[in-house]
């Protein structure tokens, strides 16, 4: 009886080991396909704040106050690399000074406004992000690997971004109501940055489930994307998805010649927003977040850009006019306020 007690515990334990080899030769396949160029340190990352939710709003928080979720921090941060704000009120003058002291631009999801659709006229916020761009462009095309990535609202600001003085690509946009839900995606074929690489037991479950998070109202279908010139001469579709009513659109494009990606979901809610109950946590999920993380912060170790000892000591992590605060009636786990400050926007 001991004997056959002890095979029992034996094989059980080997069948548990052998399985955990297998999980785990799974997880390090995922992180060993990253290598990150050779740089003194890990890249510094800038990402645009924003101004403050409405749900925020209230005598102590002043109008020209901005913010930044912390799951954008942490999504960041959790490659190893580090984070500067990048206020979006700042001059154009002072915007320069900053993207020469990162490596990469993040651009957020949220409720920011794109343009304000009666005038057709850009928003403040919509004209420093069409001015980032346009300057990351440039660093490109100088031959500095300068990524930029933009996550829900901020795929809609990178589309805007591309108008030219004859041309509002704005109008490509469609507004439509739309709830936080979770959806598949279908990736294009071949596979385009920064998905080539990828897994397949990822794409797979990806395009099988409905794990990533979509929460926006701005849709771009792929008929309107054909229809312009300027967009489809510079982007490539990286994947699509269907709406409720099974209309589709574009969940994510990349440039075709410049690390500038943007996806309409929200990668960044698998790992570090807990509080709604309609997130995936699925490892699926995770892994996914993880992987477009990595491959941005690959392409902006690539960038030559050295950080001034002067922003690491005083705004690198947020040490100026900023408070951590808990936002119960949002969907975030909690936010960054940043307090108006006109002397750091100068």
């Amino acid at each position: 009886m001991n004997r056959i007690l002890s095979f029992i515990i034996i094989f059980s334990f080997n069948w548990i080991t052998a399985c955990a080899f297998k999980k785990n030769k799974f997880e390090n396949n995922q992180l060993n396909q990253f290598s990150l160029q050779e740089k003194g340190d890990y890249p510094v990352i800038g990402i645009l704040d924003s101004p403050v939710s409405r749900f925020l709003k209230s005598s102590g928080i002043d109008k020209k106050d901005t913010m930044i979720p912390s799951s954008y921090v942490k999504f960041i941060k959790y490659t190893g690399a580090r984070v500067l704000r990048i206020p979006y009120q700042a001059s154009e003058a002072k915007l320069d000074y900053f993207l020469q002291n990162i490596n990469g631009l993040l651009l957020t999801g949220g409720s920011q406004l794109v343009r304000y659709e009666k005038t057709k006229i850009m928003s403040e916020y919509g004209r420093k992000v069409k001015y980032l761009l346009k300057k990351a462009i440039e660093i490109n095309q100088n031959g500095n690997t300068f990524p930029v990535y933009g996550i829900c609202n901020g795929f809609s600001q990178i589309i805007c971004s591309m108008s030219t003085n004859d041309t509002n690509i704005c109008d490509v946009l469609t507004y439509k109501h739309h709830k936080a839900e979770r959806k598949k995606i279908k990736f294009t074929q071949p596979l385009n940055q920064p998905f080539s690489s990828m897994k397949k037991q990822i794409i797979d479950t990806l395009q099988r489930e409905n794990l990533l998070l979509f929460y926006h109202s701005l849709y771009l279908e792929p008929k309107f994307f054909q229809q312009n010139s300027l967009l489809n001469a510079q982007f490539q579709i990286s994947s699509l998805s269907s709406d409720y009513q099974d209309i589709q659109f574009i969940s994510s494009i990349h440039h075709k010649s410049y690390p500038i990606f943007a996806d309409v979901f929200h990668p960044e809610k698998a790992t570090f927003e807990w509080k709604p109950n309609y997130i995936s946590h699925k490892i699926e999920s995770m892994f996914f977040s993880f992987y477009i993380a990595k491959y941005f912060i690959q392409q902006a170790s690539k960038n030559n850009h050295s950080t001034s000892e002067e922003l690491i000591q005083d705004f690198l992590e947020f040490k100026e006019d900023s408070t951590l605060i808990e936002t119960p009636m949002l969907s975030y786990q909690s936010i960054y306020l940043f307090k108006y400050n006109s002397t750091y926007l100068q």
